[in-house]
């Protein structure tokens, strides 16, 4: 779990209510969905990223959940193109 050490803490904890989708291969880039709506987030295996600029997919396998204090979902993923 190296990786996690790679993560900008300080910054995810400055939200409330957001979901953090953390890649493990590189965790300084990450996806934020603030105020989302968190409901069925628990259960997802698979969470795909559509960027409507380059019209490209990002897929992420859901590798390990979390919370935090402040109302986050942290999810840890693994990163397929």
């Amino acid at each position: 779990m190296e990786y996690l050490k790679q993560v900008d803490w300080r910054t995810i904890t400055t939200y409330t209510n957001s979901i953090f989708i953390i890649n493990k291969d590189k965790p300084e880039e990450y996806v934020v969905l603030l105020h989302h709506n968190k409901q069925g987030f628990e259960d997802i295996q698979v969470y795909v990223d559509y960027d409507q600029d380059s019209e490209t997919a990002a897929y992420y396998r859901i590798l390990e959940r979390a919370a935090d204090k402040k109302g986050n979902i942290i999810l840890l993923a693994e990163k397929e193109e």
